[in-house]
């Protein structure tokens, strides 16, 4: 092997350990302290959970919500709130930002967001988003469209 690819290795193979999975817009924990405290960091990765894709894995459904209550110390209704949370995650583009314009704006969970209508979303969030409150930059109702697509094509996981 020469030398140059010798040195490229640890920077391919750093790539691809970090690469996140293309269908979701999910995060580590501890970039996202405004949504996870930061006090809830150390237990939930000493129980394996060091992203919001496996929070959302740990906490989807109602018994595995239990056993990671038991596992971290962290009370079963605020993992509920956490997985209620990361539910609009699971559509790749919508991260905590669009999440909260979407509470905002009336859509909830997945599933809201499935039975939503682009045009009548969009104005919305336009009125919730008023002087940039959740973000300065808010989607097109054709990526609003495929959002919605994408929501009919998950099945629902949250309980």
């Amino acid at each position: 092997m020469t030398s140059a690819r010798l040195l490229l290795m640890p920077f391919v193979i750093s790539l691809l350990w970090t690469a996140s999975p293309a269908h979701a817009a999910h995060y580590r924990i501890v970039d996202v302290a405004d949504v996870v405290p930061a006090e809830h960091h150390r237990a939930l990765a000493a129980a394996g959970v060091v992203t919001t894709e496996h929070l959302y894995d740990r906490t989807a459904r109602k018994r595995d919500r239990r056993r990671l209550a038991r596992a971290t110390g962290i009370e079963y209704g605020t993992l509920t709130k956490w997985a209620i949370f990361i539910d609009l995650m699971q559509i790749r583009g919508i991260g905590p930002k669009m999440v909260r314009l979407m509470n905002a704006s009336g859509i909830g969970r997945l599933k809201d967001l499935k039975r939503a209508k682009a045009a009548p979303l969009l104005k919305a969030m336009r009125k919730a988003n008023r002087g940039f409150r959740y973000s300065r930059v808010l989607p097109d109702v054709g990526v609003i469209s495929r959002w919605i697509i994408r929501a009919g094509r998950k099945r629902a996981r949250l309980q």
